[in-house]
């Protein structure tokens, strides 16, 4: 641990000796803690516009600061937390928090800036669309996180986006930066007691509105999903999908963390059991949604038309043996390296470490770099993951969504 003690309360550092950059996260709550339904994509969209000068000066000058002091600023948007983050020499941290503070001190209307912003994320939101397997997922989401920011953010709905107004955003931002929970952290070469001494003057850091995030627990209207729809694509795409519980600083969240490795890796069931033995998938691959009410675990295919059904019996089948026999050794090992690899690797990057010191202090959990889960992954054993994923694919109903190629009947 390099950590420094007796700092501000929402301030980690992180020092690392003559790194010849210091990497800067300040991470807010995100999506989860404030956006509602009508309300979605507004937390990403707040970011961009401070990102951009929030009015109080031009996003050229923006640049130019940044570029001159060693890397550019960037926005940050997940559906839990958000943020601005940025790299730059050792000599220059001081005048960069400085310069940062006063794009979060006031929100000052510049329609141009909105409208841009704005078309920004609603371009990202059509590119989504485009993409079938995006879109698809997008829609298995919705459809079990219906009622929640969960469903929709970080990018939110376009809809939203085009009503959103000057005085909604600014709205939205006193209530992130000046009432929800504040972190930042600082990796790298730095000076210490500088440092501390310009956050403490210009940074409202710490835990302040006890909110929690909003979820719409009402599942009365939503049953498991078996849904067909055609689209305009030559490509068949199946997502086979379930929701699942929150994200936890604990071992149940590793574990799902482990699951989905071995399903992804090169010797994972997906990979050997759909795209080698049948041939099925042009591609076949495990992905999630995770927050901290709730959460969507899910596979996405590609194939044939013809081939839609028996890919669905073949995912059948792949979560059946997973839920009663658990992963082989061969596909677990392969999950922890990927994994653990992750984790190393990472950890070496500075502009990583202040980004999960500062988003997990956000959230209220222990500032740490993984060293705890790197210890608890080696000790998960074939057993301790069986139970798992008999608990939560054996025990659980999937719903399964079918874009299929237009019948040309």
């Amino acid at each position: 641990m390099s950590f420094v003690s007796g700092v501000p309360e929402g301030l980690i550092l992180d020092l690392l000796p003559e790194r010849g950059f210091a990497s800067v996260c300040i991470a807010f709550t995100g999506p989860e803690f404030w956006e509602a339904p009508g309300q979605l994509g507004y937390s990403a969209l707040l970011m961009d516009y401070i990102r951009s000068g929030a009015g109080v000066v031009s996003d050229i000058e923006v640049a130019e600061k940044f570029g001159g002091w060693g890397g550019g600023l960037s926005s940050f948007c997940g559906d839990v937390v958000c943020g601005l983050r940025f790299s730059v020499r050792p000599e220059v941290v001081c005048d960069s928090l400085a310069f940062l503070s006063q794009l979060l001190v006031s929100i000052i209307e510049d329609p141009g800036l909105l409208d841009r912003e704005r078309n920004v994320r609603t371009s990202l939101i059509q590119e989504e669309r485009d993409d079938p397997s995006s879109k698809a997922f997008r829609q298995m989401r919705q459809y079990l996180l219906a009622g929640s920011s969960l469903a929709d953010s970080p990018d939110g709905r376009e809809e939203d986006l085009q009503q959103v107004s000057f005085c909604q955003l600014k709205s939205l931002g006193e209530r992130i930066i000046r009432r929800g929970h504040t972190a930042m952290a600082i990796s790298g070469e730095f000076d210490v007691e500088s440092v501390c001494r310009i956050v403490g003057r210009h940074f409202s850091l710490g835990r302040r509105e006890n909110k929690t995030p909003f979820l719409n627990n009402d599942r009365s209207h939503v049953g498991s999903l078996d849904r067909r729809e055609e689209h305009d694509r030559a490509q068949a795409i199946v997502v086979h999908a379930l929701r699942t519980g929150p994200e936890t600083d604990g071992i149940q969240s590793l574990l799902g963390r482990l699951a989905l490795a071995s399903l992804n890796g090169l010797s994972g069931p997906l990979f050997e059991e759909i795209r080698e033995s049948h041939g099925l998938a042009y591609f076949c691959y495990a992905r999630q949604v995770v927050g901290l009410s709730a959460g969507v675990f899910g596979v996405v295919a590609g194939c044939e038309r013809n081939q839609t059904e028996f890919l669905v019996d073949q995912l059948q089948s792949v979560f059946r043996r997973l839920s009663r026999e658990g992963f082989t050794p061969d596909e677990m090992a392969a999950g922890k390296a990927m994994v653990l690899s992750g984790l190393r690797i990472n950890r070496q990057r500075a502009s990583w470490r202040s980004y999960r010191l500062a988003t997990r202090a956000v959230i209220g959990w222990q500032s740490d770099l993984g060293e705890n889960e790197e210890v608890q992954l080696k000790e998960i054993s074939l057993d301790t993951l069986k139970v798992w994923t008999e608990e939560e694919w054996g025990q659980k109903q999937f719903s399964t969504l079918r874009l299929l190629p237009e019948s040309v009947d």
